[in-house]
């Protein structure tokens, strides 16, 4: 096959692979109005209108674990409700800093109230603080859950505390042509060592290679206090199918854990 062949061909299955993506995000979204914010105090953009495709898939893994933990005993909710669109979800695009103090007009979130009697929230590219460097440098996550004690206090370090609060749950969501490679490993690596999050996932469009999954199986062993717990899944398989089962196993491995009295990384902190 030719250059050109090749490239033709490589060009059409990234233009099914975006087709596929919207479809499942129309689905995802089961009639809830959606607008990105693209800067701090810019424009929305709809949804649909968008064409970013990371942020996309981001959205999509975000709106279809919602609906999934509705099956799973987690109650949820909307917060803020849009003052001039109660009825659309705005998520949040840069900066990934909380306000200090809540605010009807910041980005939307989830609410999870869990079996436990917990409640958490669920937010989407929001940063959070490296214990290991200190204060000083935050990480953006794709997606992560946290109990409110730890969101007041990530709103706290953002307005310069030195209290550093940890997510229970951080999602890292790669959309590429190509599956991740060695390089994302290395930095997933970092990302768990730093966080100090209960549970790292990454979530790709392609199937990652083996030295990436032999990185991520070795995070529990980083030696971080909270001995993190990573995984990868992959949201095309063969010939560009999507395979929504995902969404119900990233479910699962949430709702297990907010739904039992004490979590596994409160046990391993006392």
């Amino acid at each position: 096959m030719s250059p050109q062949a090749i490239a033709a061909e490589q060009s059409q299955r990234s233009d099914n692979e975006k087709k596929k993506l919207n479809d499942s995000l129309r689905t995802a979204l089961n009639g809830l109005s959606a607008a990105i914010r693209k800067k701090a105090r810019g424009s929305t953009v709809l949804l649909e209108q968008y064409d970013g495709q990371g942020k996309l898939f981001e959205a999509l893994i975000l709106f279809a674990v919602r609906n999934e933990l509705k099956d799973r005993n987690v109650k949820v909710g909307v917060r803020p409700q849009q003052k001039d669109k109660p009825e659309r979800f705005l998520l949040r695009g840069a900066p990934g800093r909380l306000k200090p103090k809540r605010a009807p007009t910041e980005p939307s979130y989830f609410t999870l109230a869990a079996e436990s009697g917990k409640t958490f929230e669920m937010h989407s590219s929001v940063e959070w603080p490296d214990h290991h460097v200190g204060a000083s440098l935050g990480h953006e996550l794709d997606i992560s859950i946290a109990a409110e004690r730890d969101i007041d206090m990530l709103r706290e370090w953002t307005a310069k505390s030195q209290k550093l609060p940890r997510p229970v749950f951080a999602l890292e969501a790669k959309f590429r042509s190509r599956g991740p490679d060695k390089s994302l490993g290395r930095e997933l690596t970092g990302l768990a060592y730093g966080l100090h999050a209960g549970r790292l996932l990454l979530v790709s469009s392609k199937e990652p290679d083996d030295s990436v999954k032999a990185q991520v199986s070795k995070i529990v062993d980083l030696g971080n206090k909270v001995r993190t717990q990573a995984s990868c899944l992959t949201f095309f398989h063969g010939e560009n199918y999507p395979d929504d089962g995902i969404f119900r196993d990233i479910a699962k491995i949430i709702a297990d854990d907010l739904n039992t009295k004490v979590s596994f990384v409160e046990r391993i902190l006392g």
